[in-house]
């Protein structure tokens, strides 16, 4: 399995809110990805417990996926687990935005 900071370490990132959207942008040179997530809040059904959660509504990642095969390549099942890596990593980064935003 490939290690998140390894693969994704050379790119910057920023964040940005929209309403309720959040944009996760990836830049190195000319190589740019964006994952998109919505807030959703959910209330319980049989309690009154209220939680947001983030749904990714887009994801455009294949420039940041060619420049990480370009540097390690990468075969048909390292996909699976960079996938999950580049969705843990934009997820991170949304909930430490939102945490400094409180």
């Amino acid at each position: 399995m490939f290690q998140s900071t390894n693969l994704l370490s050379p790119f910057t990132t920023d964040v940005s809110k929209s309403g309720d959207t959040y944009v996760i942008t990836y830049k190195k040179d000319e190589y740019v990805g964006s994952i998109i997530y919505k807030e959703h809040n959910m209330s319980g059904v049989n309690k009154p417990i209220r939680q947001k959660v983030y749904m990714i509504i887009l994801s455009d990642m294949g420039d940041v996926i060619e420049y990480i095969n370009k540097i390690t390549p990468l075969s048909d099942n390292d996909l699976g687990d960079i996938n999950k890596i580049i969705r843990d990593d934009s997820l991170n980064r949304l909930l430490d935005f939102v945490r400094k935003q409180s």
